[in-house]
């Protein structure tokens, strides 16, 4: 993984001066994810033949110092962050998309194991509207950029549900 902090072109440079052709691109939380990045990213991927197969969603305030602290600070369980990280989460998947990129991943964090316990109701909920999120801006996407006879192929069933790597998410 390497994280999109540095110039677009910089960061790929090095990675391909490496041997690498592809990989998962981090967005810590604090990147601020406009049109100027998107694009920039977009032509430095193209210029560099550089495949991108995961964007993964960083958080402002996770900590990995030790387990209590992960368990406390990381991802969706963190009652607090949730709205705000929920958000991100959208628009990291936008990110993404307008990337091309079809899949998207984050650490959701340390669900319980008690399936009718509040946080692992509350996060089960948040993970179907992310996912739901990112179908449907796949969908579209794909829907405006096909052509015409590919068109007809993308729809609800085409268009699947993109994953949040991790935990499964057990169906409605």
């Amino acid at each position: 993984m390497f994280w999109a902090g540095e110039p677009p072109a910089q960061t790929l440079e090095t990675l391909v001066s490496m041997g690498f052709r592809g990989g998962q691109i981090g967005i810590p939380g604090k990147l601020q994810l406009d049109a100027r990045l998107i694009q920039d990213w977009k032509k430095a991927l193209e210029q560099a033949q550089f495949t991108v197969y995961t964007v993964f969603a960083a958080f402002e305030g996770e900590s990995y110092a030790d387990i209590p602290t992960v368990q406390r600070t990381v991802g969706f369980i963190p009652e607090v962050t949730r709205e705000v990280r929920e958000r991100r989460m959208m628009e990291v998947s936008d990110f993404a998309a307008q990337l091309g990129v079809a899949g998207i991943a984050t650490h959701v964090g340390f669900v319980p194991e008690d399936t009718s316990h509040p946080d692992y109701l509350a996060v089960r909920e948040m993970v179907r509207r992310v996912c739901d999120h990112a179908s449907e801006e796949t969908a579209a996407r794909r829907k405006r950029d096909a052509p015409p006879r590919a068109t007809r192929q993308v729809g609800q069933a085409a268009a699947g549900r993109r994953s949040i790597p991790g935990r499964a998410v057990p169906p409605r």
